[in-house]
């Protein structure tokens, strides 16, 4: 199977299945519940090769890291040592466009329906000016309306997730400058919101880190020594390594043997998406294996329920659905080309051990 997986909401594949019963009187029969821990069994018959994979840096302190909210099983961990860091400074206009369009703008940019502004009038002096705000997130618009009423262009910077800073590159004072920030206020800090990238260029992994508006670089990668548990991947190479460094999953919690520090982690997480929303995999020759899978509890619930005509149907739907299941199985346990290599590298190594590893100790 290629490791570029596609998905799709569970509303989006009942959508579709509804699309096809059009011609069926189901009408008090789809029932989303139901149905919904039908696409459930279905994800978990096709396995966590399904299973989205993701990476993170989780911070250690007082010798554990609460797992990420979306972990399901652990791929791989390692410690980051060596860091440099340096802060994001992001270079943006003022929006002076209009008032309402800026906040209808903010709506379509955030991906939100309602958001939150601060609103602060204040003299811009010269060069930068810090703004202090209350919305605890980078993703801002922000809008400076001069006292006549007319709304002007500045350069802005977000420092960090609670301040901007304001470039007033006029060289005079300029007073009762009402600056209007606008984004979503969240009772999280957005601050805690990462983006962790795995770099392996040239043989010489590294690990960028973005946490709190800063990028953190670790050159140091060491691997961790974990306890075996359900939470891990049978193949995960932590269970077998030695280390100076232990740990193990517990309770939702990352557990070591040191105080402080930064782990990165490569996990496969839970089917679904950043709303809560069920997610399937989405691929034309699993789709129909989903689809049919839905179609028949349909038919089963109606037929259950007394409508006799549809047996014939709910036969030739079992039928279909047989044959789509095979086809599902078929493509997802097909191993691509790194499984493969792998398996060869293995292969490889086991008869060098067999062939010619016996004549190691014949050396001098």
């Amino acid at each position: 199977m290629l490791t570029e997986l596609q998905y799709r909401t569970f509303d989006e594949l009942l959508q579709s299945v509804e699309i096809d019963m059009k011609g069926v009187d189901s009408q008090g029969y789809v029932e989303p519940q139901e149905l919904l821990k039908v696409a459930i069994k279905v994800n978990r018959e096709l396995g966590l090769k399904i299973n989205p994979s993701r990476q993170k840096c989780i911070e250690i302190h007082k010798g554990k890291a609460r797992l990420p909210e979306d972990f399901h099983v652990l791929n791989f961990a390692l410690v980051c040592e060596s860091r440099n860091e340096h802060p994001i400074v992001r270079k943006e206009k003022t929006y002076n466009q209009g008032l309402l369009e800026g906040v209808l703008m903010a709506q379509n940019i955030l991906s939100r329906t309602s958001v939150d502004q601060f609103t602060i009038t204040m003299d811009l002096q010269p060069n930068g000016n810090l703004i202090s705000h209350t919305l605890n997130t980078t993703d801002v618009i922000v809008q400076a309306q001069l006292p006549d009423g007319t709304l002007a262009s500045f350069d802005f910077s977000t420092p960090s997730v609670g301040e901007i800073i304001l470039d007033n590159d006029t060289a005079q004072l300029i007073t009762g400058v009402k600056i209007i920030i606008i984004g979503k206020k969240s009772i999280t800090n957005f601050g805690s919101q990462q983006h962790t990238h795995l770099n392996n260029d040239d043989n010489n992994p590294t690990v960028t880190y973005i946490h709190n508006n800063v990028v953190n670089t670790y050159k140091r990668l060491v691997p961790i020594e974990i306890r075996p548990s359900r939470k891990i991947m049978n193949d995960c190479w932590n269970l077998t390594v030695k280390s100076h460094y232990i740990g193990y999953l517990e309770n939702g919690f990352f557990h070591v043997n040191f105080d402080e520090g930064t782990i990165y982690l490569n996990y496969s997480s839970v089917m679904e998406d950043d709303a809560g929303n069920l997610l399937v995999f989405d691929h034309p020759i699993v789709n129909e294996y989903y689809e049919y899978a839905l179609k028949e509890r349909i038919f089963e619930n109606m037929f259950l329920s007394g409508e006799t005509s549809v047996q014939n149907k709910l036969q030739f739907i079992s039928q279909k659905l047989r044959m789509s299941r095979n086809n599902a199985f078929s493509y997802v346990n097909t191993p691509d080309f790194n499984e493969l290599k792998r398996v060869w590298e293995m292969n490889r190594k086991a008869q060098y051990h067999n062939y010619y590893n016996m004549f190691k100790s014949n050396i001098r």
